[in-house]
């Protein structure tokens, strides 16, 4: 099938009239309508109804347009491997990996010589998963809690771990001193939290950390950015959960203390996930696992 059709498709859902399509798909009316009765000949299916003065576009074509950009991302991916000077590599991952795990993949990816250009997006983690879903990206690299199912992929998706974190409770500023005998906290000591729809949110919530602390403590403070509450943390405006990872130099250098004892600690695992049939993210991955051992 000549895969000019599916873009003749998504052209006429983007434009909403055979005119429209013809037009913008540079060929005559008459000629656009015979291109998408060939899709329709093809796929077995009704695909547009057809009335005196306009066509109406069916639900089996708008219900699956996003597997049709999904096709012609493929596609060109696929080209691209062949024909494309630049071997490029779309790595997503969250904010947070981005600037304390990431450096260290990079620095191992940078001497792969099958690479010869990386793209790095950050996004939240269900928007990476949903970039991945759509092969919009060829290395997702996200967290994962241990307690928490991994997402539902089937067997075309390859999956490792590349290393070991955890979320930790700290504090910083005159905080630090304010412990009593036990490494607990005055029992007013603001929290800072993460909003409950975002990833470590969830996880936060999931596993009952906030339940360490009494009701009479104030949640002073909610930001999605895991970087940005670590500083506020290390200012003593109370305790948080941040990555062991992005806070490893402040906990060394005795800005921030680890109060794991006392509210527990949730271990996370860094996971890199590519599609199997993407070859570049799956050599990636390969050699990163394999370079690691």
């Amino acid at each position: 099938m000549n895969i000019m059709l599916i873009e003749d498709a998504l052209a006429l859902i983007e434009e909403g009239s055979m005119r429209g399509a013809a037009e913008r798909r540079n060929v005559t009316q008459p000629a656009f309508s015979r291109r998408i009765a060939t899709l329709e000949n093809w796929l077995g299916v009704k695909l547009v109804e057809r009335l005196a003065n306009k066509v109406e576009i069916k639900d089996e074509l708008l219900n699956r347009q996003d597997e049709f950009r999904s096709l012609l991302k493929k596609m060109d991916s696929l080209k691209g491997e062949y024909t494309s000077p630049i071997k490029s590599l779309k790595i997503g991952t969250q904010h947070t990996l981005a600037s304390s795990v990431f450096p260290e993949i990079y620095s191992q990816i940078s001497k792969y010589k099958f690479i010869d250009k990386i793209r790095l997006r950050t996004r939240n983690q269900d928007e990476i998963i949903s970039q991945f879903l759509k092969y919009e990206i060829d290395l997702a690299i996200t967290y994962h809690a241990k307690n928490t199912p991994m997402p539902p992929f089937n067997d075309s998706v390859l999956q490792k771990i590349w290393r070991r974190d955890s979320l930790v409770p700290v504090v910083g500023g005159d905080l630090r001193f304010s412990l009593n005998e036990k490494q607990e906290l005055p029992i007013n000591t603001a929290i800072l939290c993460y909003p409950p729809e975002s990833e470590f949110g969830k996880i936060l919530e999931d596993t009952g950390a906030y339940l360490e602390l009494t009701n009479e403590n104030p949640r002073l403070l909610e930001t999605g950015f895991a970087a940005g509450m670590k500083e506020l943390i290390k200012l003593g405006t109370g305790i948080g959960w941040v990555p062991q990872s992005l806070a490893r130099d402040d906990i060394q250098r005795g800005d921030l203390l680890v109060l794991s004892q006392s509210y527990g600690r949730i271990p996370l695992d860094v996971v890199l996930t590519s599609h199997e049939q993407n070859r570049i993210g799956k050599n990636v991955i390969t050699r990163l696992i394999t370079d690691s051992l």
